[in-house]
């Protein structure tokens, strides 16, 4: 999409004024999803009509079920292990079955539950997602030896390749415009892996397709704590997703990127090689796709 420069600065000014309103208008999605639903209890009178809405928004936004094959571990601490995976909430209910058996699929030594805590960073929103959000963390407050925690992620609207460089640099140490705390994710997730506890613990790490917001987090992990550049993480992105992020992970993990290289992390690349990269590579995908076809044959 081509915009001329007054429509990018119009744009640029939706944005932030956008991220200003943003806390009043999630707080009344959460209070106009309450009013509809009547409690937080599924399976209420009113949860029909939550259902409803969801399985419509599925069907216009085309979002997967729960896929074992986007499991990824993310890192790993003695015993501590960070996974990537979609939600294991399917139906209005929430499917530990689906979830333990990820978990062993992704670590085959994995005892059980009884053995480890699990630890659930979710990035849905409660706003968009709210019945899969009250069915999760029913099941974790039903199950207090486990722990459930709520980092929700929207991305960002504002492309940095469409912001002039000055403000761009006055943007980088400020995330308001980015919808999010994806910095205050990161670093809870690298401190829960990096703390010993009892039991080894199992710190999933999801949204709900597991590809854009998980991708995104994943990604910014990687480059702040695993030295990996910015052009690897989109890649590992593309390979697990199937295709590429959507605009607003995308556009959220690049001003990260660029972030950390303002801050001095070199290993995520050169400022300019981030911005003129091409992070919705279709070939790239198309390749890897081939490879990936061939392997199975085999």
């Amino acid at each position: 999409m081509r915009l001329s420069i007054p429509q990018r600065w119009f744009y640029i000014w939706i944005t932030i004024t956008f991220s200003f309103v943003h806390p009043t208008y999630t707080q009344a999605g959460v209070t106009w999803n309450r009013l509809i639903k009547a409690d937080d209890k599924p399976g209420g009178k009113a949860s029909s009509a939550v259902r409803l809405l969801r399985k419509c928004s599925l069907c216009l936004f085309n979002q997967d079920n729960f896929d074992p094959d986007k499991v990824r571990v993310v890192d790993q601490q003695n015993e501590n292990i960070i996974l990537r995976m979609p939600n294991p909430s399917i139906d209005g209910e929430f499917r530990e079955n689906k979830l333990y058996d990820a978990i062993r699929t992704a670590v085959p030594s994995w005892k059980g539950p009884d053995d480890s805590e699990i630890v659930v960073f979710n990035l849905m929103h409660r706003w968009a997602e709210f019945e899969e959000y009250v069915v999760e963390k029913s099941w974790f407050d039903a199950h207090p030896e486990h722990k459930f925690k709520y980092f929700p992620q929207l991305g960002s609207l504002l492309p940095s390749t469409w912001v002039p460089g000055l403000l761009r640099k006055l943007l980088y140490k400020w995330d308001r415009h980015l919808l999010l705390r994806a910095r205050v994710v990161v670093d809870a997730l690298h401190d829960e892996l990096s703390t010993l506890g009892e039991k080894p613990k199992i710190i999933i790490l999801h949204c709900v397709s597991g590809r854009d917001r998980t991708g995104f987090i994943d990604g910014l992990y990687q480059m702040t704590y695993n030295e990996k550049s910015y052009e690897s993480v989109v890649k590992v992105n593309q390979e697990v997703a199937g295709k590429p992020q959507d605009f607003y992970s995308r556009n959220s993990l690049r001003w990260e990127a660029l972030r950390l290289i303002e801050e001095g992390y070199s290993h995520v690349g050169e400022k300019q090689a981030v911005l003129d990269y091409d992070d919705k590579d279709t070939a790239y995908f198309q390749r890897q796709l081939s490879v990936s076809k061939k392997q199975k044959k085999h």
